[in-house]
């Protein structure tokens, strides 16, 4: 079974009537085809777990774990939603979360 076959074999009928069923078509192809029409950045979601990830503060040394917890999950979803997250923004943004007292400020 070629990959082609095998894609096109889970797609319902109205999604598969935008792929090609001609032999010449790749699965590389259907899968440029698929991500042309499904493949859609959803800014208004992006924003919402921005606003999310600014109000993320850890509460005392007790929600580290919680904090850290959340932190890497809202990350995950922003990477996730075609966000461009480089390394520094995701320490940054965990970083300014912290606890504001004198032993986090020596950093």
């Amino acid at each position: 079974m070629k990959a082609k076959d095998l894609i096109a074999r889970h797609l319902s009928s109205s999604v598969g009537a935008l792929v090609s069923h001609s032999h010449t078509v790749s699965a590389c192809d259907v899968w440029q085809t698929l991500s042309e029409h499904f493949n859609c950045t959803n800014t208004s979601a992006q924003y919402q777990l921005c606003q999310r990830l600014d109000a993320l503060h850890m509460k005392d040394s007790v929600d580290a774990t919680n904090y850290v917890g959340q932190h890497a999950v809202l990350c995950e979803c922003l990477r996730d939603s075609g966000a461009a997250m480089c390394d520094g923004d995701v320490i940054y943004s965990l970083l300014i979360g912290l606890l504001q007292t004198p032993i986090w400020q020596q950093f």
